[in-house]
């Protein structure tokens, strides 16, 4: 009984501290900037929700797998925050490439481990979205190819209609090691950079 009164206890305070955090909507870049720490990102409009999914790209024999689910206040080791994560499968020739679906319930101490992660919301035609209407929103995030060390890609995810079917565009773009040995030619991730239009199931 002592024991039982000690974890409620225990978890009211945690309950107590946590509703003291500071909190700050997704798209407060104000104070988003400046890490203040143990506050709470929130996604307070459910933006990232309208994203979560199945999502798969088909071309010839080539078939892009994206499954996305929203986390909740998710630590990581400075602030709380709402986040989207992400795994995939990549097959290219009929020869599966890549497979981090296993790890959708794989829990991180910080969740941006995951292969896909996103929580930074653009508005209208920032960073280059020329056909984007001026309030339109979309994500910028990262994806992570567990192939090759030190390769991530920046991505940006925009929901788009296709054939009356609910979508995204996905654009990637590799960065990765800068440093090479004379001669040395660096294995390239197998999905290529450019736009792709992934269909939700």
């Amino acid at each position: 009984m002592k024991q039982y009164i000690t974890l409620l206890c225990f978890f009211t305070v945690l309950t107590i501290c946590r509703a003291q955090l500071p909190i700050y909507d997704l798209e407060d870049l104000d104070n988003i900037i400046k890490e203040i720490p143990n506050s709470y990102r929130k996604d307070t409009k459910k933006q990232l929700e309208a994203y979560e999914g199945t999502y798969v790209y088909t071309n010839g024999t080539t078939v892009w797998k994206i499954v996305l689910q929203k986390k909740k206040e998710s630590y990581n080791r400075i602030y709380f925050e709402d986040l989207l994560i992400g795994e995939y499968q990549y097959i290219e020739n009929g020869v599966e490439k890549v497979n981090t679906l296993n790890k959708l319930n794989t829990y991180y101490e910080d969740q941006r481990d995951h292969s896909i992660n996103s929580n930074h919301i653009l508005t209208g035609k920032e960073m280059g979205c020329s056909d984007c209407s001026l309030n339109e929103k979309r994500l910028k995030g990262g994806l992570i190819d567990p192939n090759y060390d030190s390769t991530f890609a920046d991505i940006q995810i925009r929901r788009v209609t296709v054939n009356g079917k609910a979508a995204i565009a996905l654009s990637l773009y590799w960065m990765g090691p800068v440093a090479r040995k004379e001669g040395e030619v660096l294995k390239q991730p197998f999905i290529a950079p450019g736009t792709y239009t992934l269909i939700k199931q």
